[in-house]
């Protein structure tokens, strides 16, 4: 995206916004020019203290640790700064092209990668910036940082976009059954009844005025550039956790949604009896086994028991968290949930795990929170897992010492 140029106009023509537009001008070329070498050295800068050494490196780190996550906000960063990544960013700052970006990068990575591994790691990183920015004043430092923060920003949010359209796109794929390149409205209007329990009030008409405000044929049906249209205007305000669970949710709607339609009414009859049986019996027993710090787990791939935990929450008049783990600041989100609305607050947290998500890590930070804070959790508090595999034999002893667990698939007799 090209960076707007200011353009001087005579000096009685010029407005506040002008002369203010002006001024950010000359930051941004201050600060390419300190990025590239190029720049003056103040001798306000020269010969810096321990305390402001400190803060910049302190400043650095942060910023490290925000573009090493700058290709994909929903994970962990690696701890380096990869090819792709510094290409891109600085590609941003500096306003190339893409081979201007692809030469300079490239450049760049073989001029400060000292060990040759293709990415600069922290200490690399930090040499890097500190070289440059020795001799330049607190003001001008804080200036290359705070437009370094900015165009990482716009990195980040263009590739979250971009992992949100392939998430959307698969859900599309796994909508369209038959595979005819578009969903109707009615399977829509199921699928989101069902979702968000409109069904009965606006369901329908709430549908049929998202399905108009992006149908351009008019023909009631989404192909998939107007079904990701519609999805990307109902959650452009979503979190990348808050997203996923959208995304998670969704599936299992549609999963259903195409279980009623598809089956004989027998079958659908069988499942919903299952679901009953689930809740008032196997259910209530686990609630009634349970301790604050004994975690229920749930696994199987036969159905989602989110219906299931819900109805054992309403009869026990808990308040319900859900929480989908699905990459590594997942955990994080989830391991908060868990010790505030949990242990502080005494809420019933339910955990969803991906279907491809290993849990190890975030299961054995759980036990031990389990383990070590046992006497200070509130006693209203329980913790559900819904693990969607057949077996959970790998999970963490630690977490898995005081689980009552809940065989899914032997229960509906799979």
């Amino acid at each position: 995206t090209e960076k707007k140029q200011y353009t001087v106009k005579p000096l009685h023509l010029q407005t506040t916004e002008d002369e203010l537009a002006r001024m950010e001008e000359q930051r941004v070329l201050k600060a390419q020019a300190i990025l590239a070498g190029a720049h003056t050295p103040t001798a306000i800068g020269m010969g810096l203290g321990p305390m402001e050494r400190e803060r910049r490196l302190t400043a650095l780190t942060a910023l490290f640790s925000k573009w090493d996550e700058s290709l994909d906000v929903s994970v962990q960063g690696t701890g380096f700064i990869e090819y792709d990544e510094l290409k891109s960013v600085l590609a941003r700052f500096f306003n190339w092209t893409d081979e201007e970006a692809n030469d300079n990068g490239g450049a760049i990575i073989a001029e400060l990668d000292r060990n040759s591994d293709g990415k600069l790691d922290w200490r690399e990183f930090v040499d890097f910036i500190s070289k440059l920015t020795k001799n330049i004043s607190a003001a001008e430092f804080d200036n290359l940082l705070q437009y370094l923060h900015s165009c990482i920003g716009e990195v980040s949010e263009d590739a979250e976009l971009e992992r949100r359209d392939q998430l959307l796109e698969k859900l599309f794929r796994y909508w369209d059954a038959d595979e005819s390149g578009s969903v109707e409205q009615k399977e829509l209007a199921a699928v989101l009844a069902r979702y968000n329990g409109m069904a009965g009030k606006q369901g329908h008409d709430f549908t049929e005025l998202l399905v108009t405000s992006v149908d351009e044929n008019s023909d009631g049906r989404l192909d998939q550039r107007e079904f990701l249209q519609m999805f990307q205007g109902l959650s452009y305000t979503f979190s990348p956790d808050d997203f996923d669970f959208m995304i998670y949710r969704l599936n299992r709607c549609v999963e259903h949604v195409q279980f009623i339609a598809s089956y004989s009414k027998a079958s659908v009859r069988t499942r919903r009896l299952l679901e009953n049986r689930l809740s008032a019996g196997e259910m209530q027993a686990l609630v009634a086994r349970g301790r604050p710090h004994y975690p229920f787990l749930l696994y199987g791939t036969t159905f989602d028991p989110s219906r299931i935990v819900e109805r054992a929450a309403q009869a026990s008049g808990a308040r319900l968290e859900p929480c989908m783990v699905t990459h590594i600041k997942g955990e994080k989100q989830a391991i908060a949930e868990i010790t505030k609305k949990g242990f502080v607050n005494g809420w019933w947290i339910y955990v969803v795990l991906g279907e491809t998500y290993r849990p190890d890590s975030f299961l054995r930070a759980v036990g031990v929170a389990l383990q070590t804070r046992s006497a200070s959790i509130r006693s209203s508090f329980r913790l559900w897992v819904y693990a969607p595999f057949g077996a959970v034999t790998h999970f963490p002893h630690i977490f898995m010492v005081n689980a009552v667990q809940l065989d899914l698939d032997a229960a509906s007799g799979h």
